[in-house]
């Protein structure tokens, strides 16, 4: 049951034996019967919101962009086809869906 501890929520910490099944953030879900750890708690600042609606979709599209454009394709290894094919994704498709993904996030679409 999710409601036990498991061996990866005890951890050694410079020699000391820390225990997260007793803290608030473990607690609290826990006693309200919620399955996520961050649940009651919120995001007064809006971090989770930049960094997941807007960083990682934003860097993702920065990886892509790079990798497809500016790698030289003497860097990848295989046939000129499956270089073609891997290019033509990286370039075209996984922009796009990154855009439509972004777009989604921040409820435009």
């Amino acid at each position: 049951m999710w409601l036990e501890p498991a061996a990866g929520l005890v951890s050694m910490q410079l020699g000391k034996v820390f225990d997260h099944t007793k803290e608030e953030y473990f607690r609290v879900p826990l006693e309200q019967g919620q399955s996520h750890w961050s649940e009651p708690y919120k995001d007064i600042v809006g971090a989770n919101t930049l960094v997941t609606d807007i960083l990682i979709p934003v860097g993702a599209m920065g990886m892509a962009l790079f990798t497809g454009w500016f790698v030289p394709k003497a860097r990848y290894q295989g046939s000129r086809l499956g270089t073609f094919i891997y290019l033509f994704i990286l370039r075209w498709l996984v922009p796009i869906a990154l855009i439509i993904i972004f777009l989604n996030s921040l409820n435009i679409i």
